[in-house]
This record gives C-alpha cells, sequence and structure tokens, in this order.
C-alpha cells in the first residue's frame, strides 16, 4: 500500500497507530446462538457428545447471574432450565464415570458460594438429554470465592479429579467419586498457588491425553502443570502475556485434540476481543489467532472435534458473547476458523473419542512391539499377542465406536513374557469400526480394528 508523506509528526504517530490497531485479524461467523428465556450472563458452556448419535450433543451453560443451567441443542433451541440453591461458575464435562454401578456422563461446575459447597455435579441423561443432580459436596480450605473450574481423568489410574480456582488464584485438586448414596463425595489431593494472588485466575482446561492442566491467571498467562496427584505443583512452563498474541484478561481456554498428540490450546484474550491459538504439543508454541464476527468480551469457551451435524460437519466452537445484555453464547462451525488462517488449523474428525482414555503414562513410552492384532480388518477371529516386562495386571477390553465396553478379555496378574489372546466374537458386532484397549500396569495403548 502507497502512503503519503507526511512531515507532521503527531500524524505520522497517528497513522502508525491506525495502521497497527486495524491490521486483519482472522474472523468467523455465528451460525446458532444460545438465548433462552431468563438468562443473565451464561459466563461459561461445556460441549457434550452423545453416545450414539452426535446430532443430538448439547450445549449446557451455566449463568452465573440467573442462578440456572440452561441445556441447548445444536440450533441453540434450549431442551432444559435447572434452577441451582448457589450461583454457578465455570462448567466442564467428563464422560463414563463409574456411579450405582453403571457409567454415566457428568457436568461439574463451581459455585460463587461463600459457604462450603464450591462445587455441583449433575448426571446427563443420554435417552431423554436431561440432567439430574449428584449434589453439592463440601470443601474447605479456599481464601474467597471460586472463580473458575475443571474436570480431569487421569490417563494415568482413571481417577476422576475436579480442580478449582479462587479469586486470589489457590488452586486446590479434588479426587470425586461415587459416594454410595447418590451422590459425589470429594477428596483434597493437593493445593498451590497459580501465580500472583493479586490476579484471579478463572479460565482452566485439563487435558485428558497428555495429563496436563492449563491454568490461567487473568493478568498473568497460562501456568501449566502436571495434573497428576501425586506430582510437584511447580509450573512446567508458562505461556505469558505477549501483546497481539496473548493479551490480558486471559479467560477461558480450551483443548482441541486431534491424533499424534497433535491440536491446539485455544484461550480467550478478553481484553481485547480475540482467541489465541497454541499448538497442544512440546512447548506449546504460537499458531495465529482469530475473532468472531459481532463477539466481545468473551470469557468462557469450549471445542468439539468430532462431525456433529450438517451445520458442524467438522466440529464446533462454542463462546460466550458479552457483546449485548443479557449475554448469549454462540456457536461457531470449525471449518470456519480453520479456513480463516492462511495455513489451515487441523480439522480431524475421527480421532478423540472422550470415552476412552488414549494415553500411556509420561513416565514412560510403550513399545509398539509390545501388542500386536491380527488380522485388521478382520470378520470372524482376531488375535491379540502382548508382551509384559516386568509382572503387571492386565487388562484387555473391547469398545465400539461410541466408547462402550462390549468384551472383557482380559483382566487379570500377569508375570514377565509374551501372552495371547483369542477374540472369537466379532461376527456378533455390527461391521464398522471398534477400539481394542489394552492396560499393562500404568501403561495404556488403543488400537483400532475395522470388523468387516
Amino acid at each position: 500500500m502507497n502512503l503519503p508523506v507526511v512531515k507532521d509528526l503527531k500524524v505520522l504517530v497517528f497513522v502508525s497507530l491506525f495502521l497497527f490497531v486495524v491490521q486483519p485479524v482472522n474472523a468467523a461467523d455465528v451460525v446458532f446462538t444460545c438465548a433462552a428465556d431468563g438468562i443473565g450472563d451464561q459466563d461459561d458452556m461445556c460441549l457434550w457428545l452423545h453416545p450414539e448419535d452426535p446430532a443430538k450433543s448439547l450445549i449446557i451453560t451455566a449463568d452465573k447471574d440467573a442462578w440456572k443451567l440452561f441445556v441447548y441443542n445444536l440450533r441453540g433451541e434450549e431442551l432444559g432450565t435447572y434452577p441451582l440453591p448457589h450461583r454457578p461458575g465455570n462448567i466442564d464435562v467428563v464422560y463414563n464415570f463409574s456411579f450405582n454401578g453403571r457409567l454415566v456422563d457428568l457436568v461439574g461446575f463451581n459455585t460463587r458460594s461463600v459457604n462450603n459447597a464450591r462445587f455441583g455435579f449433575y448426571m446427563i441423561n443420554e435417552a431423554t438429554l436431561e440432567l439430574d443432580s449428584l449434589g453439592f459436596p463440601q470443601t474447605d480450605g479456599w481464601n474467597d470465592e471460586l472463580y473458575g473450574c475443571a474436570l480431569y481423568r487421569s490417563p494415568v489410574n482413571q481417577s476422576f479429579y475436579a480442580f478449582g480456582s479462587d479469586q486470589s488464584s489457590k488452586i486446590q485438586q479434588y479426587h470425586f467419586f461415587d459416594d454410595g448414596n447418590g451422590g459425589i463425595a470429594v477428596e483434597l489431593k493437593r493445593s498451590w498457588q497459580n501465580g500472583s494472588a493479586f490476579f484471579p485466575t478463572e479460565g482452566m482446561v485439563a487435558d485428558h491425553e497428555n495429563g496436563l492442566l492449563y491454568a490461567a491467571n487473568e493478568n498473568e498467562g497460562i501456568y501449566v502443570y502436571d495434573a497428576e496427584e501425586d506430582q510437584p505443583t511447580g509450573h512446567i512452563r508458562f505461556l505469558g502475556l505477549d501483546p497481539g498474541k496473548l493479551d490480558d484478561d486471559v479467560e477461558g481456554v480450551a483443548i482441541y485434540y486431534a491424533a499424534n498428540g497433535s491440536g491446539y490450546l485455544i484461550a480467550s484474550s478478553q481484553g481485547e476481543n480475540y482467541f489465541s491459538v497454541f499448538e497442544r504439543a512440546g512447548d506449546n508454541a504460537f499458531v495465529g489467532t482469530f475473532q468472531i464476527n459481532g463477539v466481545r468480551d468473551t470469557d468462557g469457551i469450549d471445542v468439539l472435534s468430532s462431525s456433529l451435524d450438517e451445520n458442524f460437519p467438522a466440529g464446533i466452537f462454542a463462546c460466550h458473547n458479552d457483546r449485548l445484555e443479557p449475554q448469549h453464547v454462540e456457536l461457531v462451525s470449525w471449518e470456519d476458523i480453520s479456513n480463516d488462517f492462511e495455513e489451515n488449523l487441523i480439522i480431524d474428525t475421527t480421532y478423540w473419542n472422550p470415552r476412552l482414555a488414549t494415553t500411556a503414562s509420561k513416565d514412560f513410552e510403550f513399545d509398539q512391539a509390545q501388542l500386536e492384532i491380527y488380522p485388521n480388518p478382520a470378520s470372524s477371529l482376531i488375535n491379540i499377542n502382548f508382551e509384559v516386562n516386568r509382572p503387571s495386571r492386565v487388562q484387555c477390553l473391547i469398545y465400539d465406536a461410541n466408547g462402550r465396553e462390549i468384551a472383557r478379555l482380559n483382566d487379570q496378574d500377569h508375570i514377565a513374557g509374551k501372552f495371547h489372546l483369542r477374540w472369537e466374537s466379532p461376527s456378533a458386532v455390527p461391521q464398522g469400526l471398534v477400539y481394542c484397549k489394552v492396560l499393562i500396569g500404568e501403561q495404556t495403548i488403543v488400537r483400532k480394528v475395522i470388523i468387516i
């Protein structure tokens, strides 16, 4: 672009600032809006993937002003409203939680209550798409009200955890489990300080595959921690504020999962109205930024890579919108966001199944030679060979494409050595994709098997 010669210093400064501010930024369009009657400020949301029909997946929002949870379908239509006894904060979802003898999916959220009921849990009924309360377990040891929450299923021990963060950026990690009486019990595991106590931490997300917690101190940046309960609480790395890449205040954070450890960490820079994208792998290298047309001052975000329906065939991104009152949640096509980058972002709709834990312990790599499955594709018989390097508990499980266990071929202790299993009933399974999951001690590997 050719510019006229400017002699006046004030004009030159103005032109320079103008050019800096109006540089083009990637922008995507809203597809649907979640704005039920009676909303106030839907500050955060989570995306739930239906186990059988992705088109029936849900958006569940936490409204801190209305003191309610709202449930929407993929067109932004309200399916249910759930008044709460406590003001909700951030909300998250986990899958295949063992409750009352069966596997269920849960949403969990922090409350802004100043008493001890700092977390709330609801079970998702996949048949009716309704929520059932599992209570508000008691916790203590907080400095003030909770601002943020993230749920986590460990790939190491398969246990479930809730992380909470209060207004002074104190984080506490709780193991949560079925209390045997129709509710959820929690047990404190770790506590630590996330950066300066002068600034709050609200946005947090756990990487269920890599065993990491990302916690955003709003005025400092994103601290990265080992999410396992027995690990040190010092941060592994820090993604600090960097104008144009990550600006304060840093609010919502989310994970986009893709194959081979790839994908993205996404963060909302609320103060500058854009979203930052970092690599999920390695040291979280910066990728770029994008905006959403008509969206400002975003707090919570979430993303899901699965192909859902004709409107979201390549995944979905959801975000809080503070541009108007009451505050809406906007639904955006991941493909639209991807295409706005000069080098398109990854689109991987087949890899991530949140009902399957697919990673090994970070302490050592799983030797691919330890597991052999043949033939693949298969029609009537599958052979599974595996090697145990030291005495270990070994499980071999078969899951369908929706993450439901359909066969348990092995669940016992083994001495070191080589072993062989046979699965003789694949002909009774509908044709298509299944998963073979083998756990040897703390090691886990999942292989895809095609049934023909």
